[in-house]
């Protein structure tokens, strides 16, 4: 069995989110995205290394969306399909794309979507580590997530806006909900900076199972369940974290009273920064200060400490 590459060329970000949620819903496997900006950005911070990257990727300039279809009898309309659909969200916001596709011959599959994942370095001691690598500073605290189960290697600015707040904010034995866990990621780095009870949860099936696979994969004891929202979830944290958009969000925000301790806080993230206002304003109105918000591209993440309603 051969596999087909398709990939998805937009010469902008303004569709990115739109677009690689469509891929998601074809790809329930693994959805890989190449931005060249935010490739620079990680080399300049020094999460990685430039010599990891082909010139090809360092000097493109235009984002890669991309995902691999078995190539058998259905390939053709569930192709024709994604293009259709893709192609009429972006005409929404008068955007276009390019197609291309690749074939790859079965035995050469299990390495070609390696090359799009690197070793990832958050804060002073946290690593994420493709399973096929080893870590670069074993002493550091190293995180195995296998890439493309579900949303959250790391990679997205909106995870690593997470990753690099929870090493500031998590406290020994401190208990941590996490909504909308996706791979399990930010769960399980909180486990590992010294939280105490932590629990990842997420409504969708994959991103359960995914999150049941990475925490064994890291030897993480933490509780993992099927949760809309914080709706099944039973106690009080002293920590919540979402990183989820904007419209969920404000879903979410009238349930964290009940499940923050006093003085609990509340960091949330894929927030796009012109709906940053509308999250913190429903914060705000809930009982909720505004403690800081921090910025990378278009995403904002935003940290919240509830004080209670006003009487």
């Amino acid at each position: 069995m051969n596999w087909m590459e398709v990939t998805c060329l937009l010469p902008n970000r303004r569709g990115l989110e739109a677009v690689t949620g469509i891929f998601n819903e074809y790809f329930p496997n693994g959805t890989i995205v190449d931005d060249p900006q935010a490739i620079l950005n990680h080399v300049e911070g020094n999460d990685w290394d430039a010599h990891e990257f082909s010139e090809e990727i360092l000097a493109a300039d235009k984002l890669k969306v991309s995902g691999y279809f078995e190539e058998d009898a259905a390939f053709s309309a569930r192709y024709a399909e994604l293009r259709e659909r893709v192609t009429n969200e972006l005409k929404r916001i008068d955007e276009v794309c390019e197609w291309r596709e690749n074939r790859i011959a079965d035995e050469d599959w299990s390495e070609s979507w390696k090359e799009h994942y690197h070793i990832l370095h958050y804060g002073n001691r946290i690593q994420v580590v493709p399973e096929w690598l080893e870590p670069d500073y074993p002493e550091d605290i190293v995180i195995r997530i296998e890439p493309g189960m579900a949303f959250g290697t790391g990679e997205h600015e909106t995870t690593s806006l997470c990753m690099n707040w929870l090493e500031e904010l998590i406290q020994p034995e401190m208990a941590v909900f996490d909504v909308g866990t996706g791979s399990g990621i930010l769960a399980i780095a909180a486990r590992a900076l010294g939280a105490g009870r932590v629990d990842a949860m997420d409504f969708d099936p994959v991103a359960v199972m995914a999150t049941v696979k990475n925490a064994a994969r890291n030897n993480s004891s933490i509780m993992i369940y099927k949760s809309d929202l914080l709706r099944d979830c039973v106690g009080k944290a002293d920590l919540i974290i979402a990183n989820i958009v904007a419209d969920v969000i404000l879903m979410l925000v009238p349930q964290l009273e009940e499940h923050l301790n006093e003085n609990g806080k509340f960091l949330c993230s894929g927030v796009l920064v012109e709906r940053a206002d509308d999250v913190c304003a429903a914060l705000e109105d809930t009982g909720f200060s505004i403690t800081e918000k921090r910025i990378d591209g278009e995403w904002c993440a935003i940290l919240a400490q509830f004080k209670g309603a006003e009487s």
